[in-house]
């Protein structure tokens, strides 16, 4: 494994699991990267929260995702 996404990783995870309501603009502002491992996280971390703002910001980006990224959602589904 790549150790220089361990780090990014294990910010995202706290990030998805944060029941500080900050941590939910804050990955939104990480969506607006478009792409790479900053955008999969952050979509990653939006679906497991339970937030109507994260999710509409996952939403929004929903025709430029990638197979893989729209699996993503589809498995956050049942938390949004």
């Amino acid at each position: 494994m790549n150790t220089s996404v361990r780090p990014l990783q294990k910010s995202f995870d706290a990030l998805a699991k944060s029941h500080n309501e900050a941590a939910t603009p804050t990955l939104m502002a990480a969506l607006s990267v478009g792409s790479g491992p900053v955008f999969d996280g952050a979509l990653a971390a939006l679906c497991t929260r339970r937030s109507k703002a994260g999710h509409l910001a996952v939403l929004r980006y929903w025709p430029a995702m990638s197979a893989a990224q729209k699996q993503v959602v589809e498995k956050g589904r049942p938390r949004m």
